[in-house]
């Protein structure tokens, strides 16, 4: 939660920096509507939401109750969100320094919003041996 609101506040600021709004590709706009249209008709099919409501419970089971229990000690959720903060911004400043480094001088909140995308996506599609698995031939 807290890694998209910071991509929508990096983008944010990223779209100001040039005074210009984000635009909507009609592909963005197709792709949302094809994604809620599956969502619908997912819902629609009672042996598929039996399905998904299965996965779900299977899935929350675990976290329902280390989640409530983050949420009785106050100190343990706020050192838990400042550290991720801590993590993403740094790993953004090492980036931004590095393009600083090969001659090129993006603005922080691109490369923020760059990196955040990126880590998002990393975690999401996973890859064999890791992002270096490319290199191992």
């Amino acid at each position: 939660m807290l890694h998209l609101l910071l991509i929508l506040v990096f983008g944010y600021l990223a779209s100001v920096h040039y005074g210009t709004s984000l635009s909507t590709s009609p592909a963005l706009i197709t792709g949302l509507l094809v994604a809620a249209v599956l969502a619908l008709l997912a819902t629609a099919v009672p042996q598929l939401r039996r399905w998904i409501a299965k996965r779900l419970q299977q899935l929350l089971a675990g976290v329902v109750p280390r989640l409530l229990d983050l949420l009785q000690h106050p100190v343990k959720l706020a050192v838990g969100v400042v550290g991720q903060l801590l993590v993403s911004i740094t790993s953004a400043a090492c980036l931004y320094f590095c393009c600083l480094a090969f001659g090129l001088h993006p603005g922080i909140a691109q490369v923020t919003v760059a990196n955040l995308i990126g880590g998002a996506l990393g975690s999401a599609v996973p890859t064999p041996a890791g992002s270096a698995g490319w290199s191992c031939c």
